[in-house]
């Protein structure tokens, strides 16, 4: 579990800090290795979803979007720094998983109404993925099968993420979770829907929220939105109550009236964690 932080605020500070303790700490190494190893060791899980915790209960406590936007742009920065690590042979420097734990990284950058990441990271050039927590590998295939319709992987990756969600030895979350995206490369609506719904239902119920459950309202919004993003004709908005409950539906109302207002403010680290932006260039 995170340590409780109040404010995004008080994330920034508990970062900062925490990065000048590794400096001080590591002398001997440059400043470019004590970024790195600080990116890699330390921002996840407590800080990283610290942040996420403290943006959403202060978003949600004082009725203010904005602070969901905040939140997710510097989250994302964390995400993108931290799970796109990857040595030689394409896995990640401390997981031991390859690219599928992006797939995160895609579902809250597109609650933010950024689908960049896609096209960046689910490229043609990726082979089939085969390290990581199951539903994540089918979802990463899915993802390149979406970005790329002639990948030369993917009627096995659409075959296999069909098996798994057809096994009664795989639990029902897990398989929602990949309908939903053979819902999207089949453009499906009604398997897109009902895939999120019963993915939402048991989210706190499993690994997937029962120790960060202040993530759920954010995650949930993400599938949606992404889904929104690639298929508006097919699948509904992300205001959706049974989805979202009434009070974050309201919430992520407010926020898509003015997220292009938002998009065009600086929400970035500064001082000593600004190493911790993503560079326009990397995009």
């Amino acid at each position: 579990m995170p340590a409780h932080f109040a404010t995004i605020e008080d994330v920034e500070n508990r970062l900062s800090g925490e990065f000048t303790d590794r400096v001080a700490a590591a002398s001997d190494i440059s400043i470019n290795e004590a970024e790195s190893k600080f990116i890699t060791y330390d921002i996840f899980p407590t800080l990283g979803w610290g942040l996420v915790e403290a943006g959403t209960c202060q978003a949600e406590a004082y009725g203010n979007p904005a602070l969901l936007y905040e939140m997710l742009s510097k989250l994302v920065s964390l995400l993108y720094r931290s799970l796109n690590q990857f040595d030689a042979r394409g896995i990640h420097i401390s997981s031991g998983y390859d690219y599928s734990q992006l797939v995160e990284l895609v579902v809250y950058a597109a609650a933010q109404n950024r689908t960049e990441f896609v096209s960046k990271l689910f490229g043609s050039e990726r082979p089939l993925s085969k390290a990581g927590y199951p539903p994540r590998k089918h979802a990463a295939n899915l993802l390149v099968a979406l970005n790329s319709p002639s990948w030369k992987h993917i009627d096995k990756a659409i075959s296999q993420a069909e098996q798994f969600v057809n096994s009664k030895s795989n639990s029902k979350i897990d398989k929602a979770f990949v309908r939903y995206f053979l819902g999207l490369i089949e453009r499906d609506g009604s398997q897109c829907s009902s895939a999120i719904a019963e993915f939402a239902d048991l989210y706190c119920k499993s690994d997937w929220g029962r120790y960060k459950p202040f993530t759920k309202p954010v995650f949930l919004y993400g599938l949606l939105s992404f889904a929104n993003q690639i298929h508006p004709d097919i699948v509904p908005t992300g205001s959706n109550i049974d989805v979202l409950g009434e009070s974050w539906s309201r919430l992520w109302t407010r926020y898509e009236e003015r997220i292009n207002e938002y998009m065009n403010m600086e929400y970035r680290f500064t001082g000593n964690l600004a190493f911790l932006n993503i560079r326009s260039v990397e995009l």
